[in-house]
């Protein structure tokens, strides 16, 4: 059985050590740090190896909690980031996303949603608190560019890249992927990570939506395209 490491970030010390002793009440799951400053878990990410790290945000530390998950997707793409936040804010979601959050819950939240959101990031997929993820896809719609920008960017990919990128789309993780290539799970991370950067986006659920507000709006174009 693998066991997910995880990162807890909380400005209250005690807050954080609560969830953090609530996960570790799962056996999939082992917490290897609480923090609760930016340079701790900074620190903290580059030598204890989390595979999620859990961040607090809230309106009035927006700033700071976003920078934070910037620079740990920037520093680590091989993290995943889950944003707390302290309200039901699509606006504030759709931002925690573009700086690199893989799943948004708020505070109220049952712990029971929090374990599920991480075992699900873990394996390298988005989650989004479902009564949020409407207003989140508003927010996306809203604020995207023209759409021959879109292809522009999935045109700088290589023929491997679009058939990893196919694949994400379809919600595959790395392993998966890496067993129908062919290839080693570190190949698909590398992959996965040149992606990011050529469509410039932070995390997987970015990537997945360039695709579908691309003007083909289609996973199957990716496969053909990579097969021409």
């Amino acid at each position: 059985m693998k066991v997910t490491r995880i990162l807890v970030v909380h400005r209250q010390r005690v807050v954080g050590e609560t969830i953090a002793r609530r996960l570790e009440a799962e056996d999939e799951l082992l917490v290897v740090g609480v923090a609760t400053s930016n340079g701790t878990a900074l620190s903290r990410a580059e030598t204890l190896g989390p595979d999620v790290v859990i961040v607090q945000v809230d309106h009035s530390q927006e700033y700071a909690a976003t920078e934070l998950l910037e620079l740990l997707v920037s520093r680590d793409p091989r993290i995943k980031v889950i944003a707390i936040l302290d309200e039901d804010d699509p606006e504030l979601a759709s931002r925690v996303i573009r700086a690199g959050a893989d799943g948004v819950m708020t505070t109220d939240d049952a712990i029971d949603n929090l374990i599920t959101a991480v075992l699900t990031v873990a394996q390298g997929h988005a989650w989004v608190l479902p009564r949020l993820l409407g207003g989140v896809l508003r927010e996306f719609r809203l604020s995207r560019p023209a759409p021959n920008e879109y292809d522009q960017r999935l045109e700088l990919l290589t023929a491997r890249e679009r058939e990893v990128l196919q694949r994400m789309v379809s919600g595959w993780d790395h392993a998966t992927i890496a067993r129908d290539l062919v290839v080693s799970v570190n190949t698909v991370r590398t992959h996965s990570q040149r992606i990011l950067s050529k469509l410039e986006v932070h995390s997987g659920l970015e990537a997945v939506s360039v695709v579908r507000q691309s003007k083909s709006g289609r996973a199957s174009s990716l496969d053909a395209d990579a097969r021409a």
